[in-house]
């Protein structure tokens, strides 16, 4: 062999070598996340098919799958259209066509910065018949079911390892969260608090596992899915608090299918920023009624239930409380609705005195009292009914 050919020869393996080095070192460099989005439960509607289930009101109902099938086209774009430094995070739902088709999409498109929650989530069904549940969960260890649920809830039924010292940490946090502010929750607020710490577990672990890392000061999340106001904003909930986020995950609900009638067939206006990680979200029904609801963007566990005491002043109000009802995929069929005001009794639920509304603010948490209530006024000017929500004390 020459000189000329050595060298040539030498040439060509320190290339392959600096190449080999760059492309390790490229692979050890973080993937930077600028924005999150969570896509929560999307396909209610189409798991029953092209069907209406015995009981749903059909003209709702199709609305809704209707609805349903314009938002998966606009994540398929959405998806699509996302840059390098985004990601998105599905918690699937049934397996629908449009199901699979949005997470292989999503997998194709974004590669690592797909997030598939895996984790499942169990009932605490062992407590439904236990008077005072809470206290009795925390006061006696032996409570029949109790160690088998929260086995099943830490290793989605024997899918994961179980975290670590996780089970310590949730059970007190349970007991300083009923220290401050009582034992009034239902059973199936256990399962809101131990399925967002897991979900948050879990993402942190796969973040960490696919190299992507984020700015928990700046760092942009939106959450999108169904039920609008319930699994989209109870599973994201706590998130904030649990992966050190400055920001809440703010929901969307032109993306996001509910089956409040006023909000089906009306016209969404505006989403209000009233601080505190408390929003306002305004429509305007289908027969021209402004229509509310004041929601908790995020919260923590020790939090307590909030209020927004409205001026009933010159308004005649309705509040449609929103029921889970397992009949329909919305599970919000079923709709029982109040009216208030100057004109009618009060009702010491929601009024303090004649004069307000004393409105709770949506959470998520599922504990007592907390429910999606929505403010419907017909016949009001919106900018007057707006202001007058705007100067809602909040109060505890």
């Amino acid at each position: 062999m020459t000189w000329r050919n050595t060298n040539v020869v030498f040439y060509v393996v320190i290339t392959i070598v600096a190449m080999t080095m760059t492309l390790a070192r490229a692979e050890d460099t973080p993937q930077r996340i600028r924005r999150m989005t969570w896509i929560v439960h999307p396909y209610c509607w189409s798991m029953f098919g092209d069907g209406v289930p015995a009981g749903a009101d059909p003209e709702r109902w199709k609305a809704c799958l209707t609805w349903e099938r314009d938002n998966h086209k606009k994540y398929m774009e959405m998806i699509s259209r996302m840059e390098a430094d985004e990601a998105v995070i599905i918690y699937p739902i049934g397996s629908s066509p449009p199901m699979r088709e949005l997470q292989e999409h999503a997998q194709s498109e974004l590669g690592d910065r797909c997030v598939v929650v895996k984790r499942s989530s169990v009932d605490p069904n062992f407590l439904l018949d236990v008077k005072d549940p809470i206290r009795k969960y925390l006061d006696d260890a032996a409570l029949p079911g109790k160690s088998e649920w929260i086995k099943q809830m830490l290793t989605s039924s024997g899918t994961f390892p179980e975290p670590e010292g996780l089970a310590k940490e949730l059970e007190q946090e349970v007991r300083e969260a009923c220290q401050q502010i009582g034992y009034d929750w239902r059973p199936e607020s256990l399962e809101v608090l131990y399925y967002n710490r897991l979900i948050a577990h879990e993402i942190e672990q796969t973040l960490i596992d696919r190299n992507l890392v984020y700015d928990p000061q700046t760092v942009k999340c939106t959450a999108l899915g169904e039920g609008f106001e319930q699994c989209a904003m109870t599973w994201k909930g706590l998130l904030p608090a649990y992966l050190g986020l400055s920001n809440p995950i703010e929901n969307d609900p032109k993306l996001s299918v509910t089956g409040q009638p006023h909000v089906v067939f009306g016209k969404f206006q505006e989403r209000v920023d009233l601080g505190n990680d408390i929003r306002l979200f305004l429509w305007e029904g289908p027969e021209g009624e402004a229509v509310a609801l004041f929601t908790r963007a995020s919260f923590r566990w020790i939090d307590p239930l909030q209020f927004a005491n409205v001026s009933l002043k010159e308004l005649d109000l309705e509040v449609s409380k929103v029921e889970i009802n397992q009949i329909d995929g919305s599970r919000a069929n079923q709709i029982s609705t109040i009216t208030l005001g100057p004109r009618f009794d009060p009702s010491p639920a929601f009024q303090p005195d004649p004069d307000h509304l004393r409105v709770p603010i949506f959470a998520g948490s599922r504990r007592g009292g907390d429910h999606a209530y929505y403010i419907v006024a017909p016949g009001v000017d919106h900018a007057a009914f707006r202001q007058q929500l705007l100067a809602a004390n909040v109060v505890e």
